[in-house]
Formats: C-alpha cells, sequence, structure tokens
C-alpha cells in the first residue's frame, strides 16, 4: 500500500472548495457532515494501492464503507468455507462497496493503481442520527451505483457492440 505523502496529491491542486475533486461522496453533494468543511476535516482516510497488489481487507472493520476514488478494485468473495469463489464485483471510479464478514472472506485486487477512501462502519452510523440527510445521502449514493452496475451488467449481456 502506498503510504498517505504517495497517495494524495497537494490538495491545491486536487480540491475544489476545499474538498478532493475527485471524491464520489463530496461531487454528489452526500454526506457533508463526514466529507466535512474541507479535506482535512474529512472523516474518509484515503489510501493508495499499486497495480495488481492485494487490499488486505483485515484490517478493516466490518461495515467499513470503501469509496473508491481513481482506480479500479476487484472482489472476488468466498463460500463460508472459503473453497469457492462465489461472486466477483468490479469497482470502478465513483463507486463504492462495504466490507463483509471479517475480510477473510473476500481478497481484493487492485487492477491499476488506484485511491481510494475508508470509513469505518461504527463512524457512519454514528453520524446518521446527528445528520438528518445522512441517510437519505447513503440511499442516493447507493442508487446511484446500483444504476450505473445495472447499466454495465445490461451492457455486458447484449450480443452485439451496436446494441451496446
Amino acid at each position: 500500500m502506498l503510504s498517505d505523502a504517495e497517495s494524495r496529491a497537494s490538495l491545491t491542486t486536487l480540491a475544489t472548495k476545499g474538498h478532493c475533486i475527485d471524491c464520489p461522496a463530496h461531487r454528489g453533494g452526500m454526506l457533508i457532515s463526514l466529507t466535512g468543511e474541507s479535506a482535512s476535516d474529512c472523516a474518509f482516510e484515503t489510501q493508495g494501492i499499486e497495480p495488481r497488489a492485494v487490499l488486505p481487507l483485515s484490517p478493516f472493520a466490518p461495515g467499513t464503507l470503501i469509496l473508491v476514488r481513481r482506480g479500479m478494485l476487484i472482489r472476488a468473495r468466498a463460500d463460508r468455507h472459503g473453497e469457492h469463489t462465489v461472486a466477483v464485483d468490479a469497482v470502478g471510479s465513483g463507486a463504492a462497496f462495504v466490507v463483509s464478514g471479517d475480510g477473510t472472506d473476500a481478497q481484493v485486487f487492485a487492477v491499476d493503481r488506484t485511491l481510494f477512501c475508508a470509513i469505518a462502519g461504527h463512524e457512519l452510523l454514528a453520524d446518521l442520527p446527528r445528520d438528518p440527510k445522512g441517510m437519505s445521502d447513503l440511499h442516493k449514493l447507493h442508487c446511484g451505483i446500483q444504476t450505473r452496475l445495472e447499466r454495465f451488467s445490461d451492457a455486458r449481456g447484449r450480443h452485439a457492440v451496436r446494441s451496446r
């Protein structure tokens, strides 16, 4: 994994009104109470990972929300015995996923150099009562991601390039 200094460009080059320009939450005007007034007030922790590297999920608590800012992550989830892959998810820029289980039921790989932000589930849930719009924001974020996934899935299922 990249250090904080390596994974972040200077805030002046990546900031719009004090926030990271590629932040999916701020770009959609969501989770403002967590993203704060500026990038330095943001409750999310920024991390980076090199291409073809494995992202260990064990440091992340179950329920951790991971927002992908740049790059693409592939998550392969295994059955409860860890013997067979049961689902593969591709999560790209502007998308998110939640860490489930104890982090041993899935492996996450970086397709290219990836920058993401994470917030622990307990911090996210603790903020929701303070932010009346927070639950609505989470729902909008999830719906936006679901819509993107459905478009990709529909395009992959079409036989001809013209119909895509």
